[in-house]
């Protein structure tokens, strides 16, 4: 899991990759959480 409060590169939150989920778009959500938690995994 990756903390919510985490932001990546581009400005990406785990907040806005929920929000994708909500809209069931779940390649869109998929491709930014990966991108998050590389990110993330960086620290």
């Amino acid at each position: 899991m990756v903390p919510a409060d985490v932001v990546n590169e581009t400005g990406v939150t785990v907040v806005d990759v929920r929000e994708h989920l909500d809209h069931d778009e779940w390649e869109v959500a998929s491709i930014r959480y990966s991108a998050t938690w590389r990110s993330w995994r960086r620290w």
